[in-house]
C-alpha cells in the first residue's frame, strides 16, 4: 500500500489511527457481547463487584458493599459507584481519570496489567461463558455456525476460512483437553470449550481497539 509505505506511523494521518477502548466502554462492550448488559437507565448508581479484601483493605468513608455480578451490577459503566480512595480495579488499570482532579485527556498506556485484568478477571470469566451460552442458544449444536456468531458479534464481520478453522480446531481440542482432565479444579468459574475461546475473543486486540 503506497500510504503505509510513505506514512508507516500514521504521522499525517491517512488512515483513522488505531485507538484503544476506554475503560467504561471495555466493560459495557463486554457486557453487550455477551447479551447481559442492564441497559436501566438513571437511578442510584451502583457498586461493581470488587474483591472483599480491596473493600476491607481501602480507608473510606461511607459503604462499599461487596456485590454480586448479576444483572443489578451489569448496568451501563456511567452508573458505577466511584470513590476517590477506593477505584475499581479494572476501570484503575485501563487508565481511568484521577476522580480527585479535573482532567481534560485521559493518558492511555499500554501496560502487562491490562493484558492480565482482562484474563483472569473473574467478571469477564463469568461474561465470557454468558457470551457462549447465548450463541449456543442461537445457533444450536453447530459450531461452525457458533463460531460464525461469536465473530459478527464480537468483531461485526465475518470470520475468514482460516480463522473459522483455527476456531473449530481450538474449540476441539479443548473439548477434548477438557475431557481427559476430569472435574474443575481452578480458583476461577468453570468455562465450557466455546466460552474459553469466547475469553479468547474478548481478550483479543481486534475487539479492545476501534481499528
Amino acid at each position: 500500500d503506497a500510504s503505509l509505505a510513505k506514512d508507516s506511523t500514521d504521522t499525517f494521518l491517512w488512515r483513522f489511527p488505531v485507538k484503544r477502548m476506554e475503560a467504561e466502554i471495555i466493560r459495557d462492550a463486554i457486557l453487550s457481547a455477551s447479551g447481559d448488559l442492564n441497559l436501566q437507565a438513571g437511578g442510584p448508581a451502583f457498586f461493581p463487584p470488587v474483591p472483599k479484601a480491596l473493600v476491607s483493605g481501602a480507608s473510606i468513608k461511607g459503604k462499599f458493599p461487596v456485590t454480586k455480578d448479576d444483572p443489578s451490577t451489569w448496568r451501563r459503566s456511567v452508573y458505577a459507584t466511584v470513590k476517590r480512595n477506593l477505584k475499581y480495579p479494572m476501570f484503575e488499570v485501563f487508565d481511568q481519570s484521577n476522580p480527585s482532579l479535573s482532567c481534560e485527556r485521559r493518558d492511555v498506556t499500554t501496560v502487562p496489567t491490562q493484558a492480565l485484568t482482562l484474563f483472569n478477571n473473574e467478571s469477564f470469566l463469568i461474561q465470557s461463558q454468558h457470551m457462549a451460552d447465548r450463541v449456543q442458544k442461537e445457533t444450536g449444536s453447530d459450531l461452525t455456525a457458533q463460531i460464525k456468531l461469536l465473530y459478527r458479534i464480537a468483531y461485526s464481520r465475518e470470520a475468514s476460512a482460516r480463522e473459522l478453522q483455527q476456531a473449530v480446531d481450538f474449540v476441539k481440542g479443548r473439548v477434548e483437553a477438557a475431557s481427559k482432565a476430569g472435574a474443575h479444579s481452578g480458583d476461577g468459574p468453570a468455562l465450557s470449550p466455546l466460552a474459553e475461546f469466547a475469553h479468547v475473543i474478548l481478550n483479543s486486540n481486534e475487539f479492545v481497539y476501534i481499528n
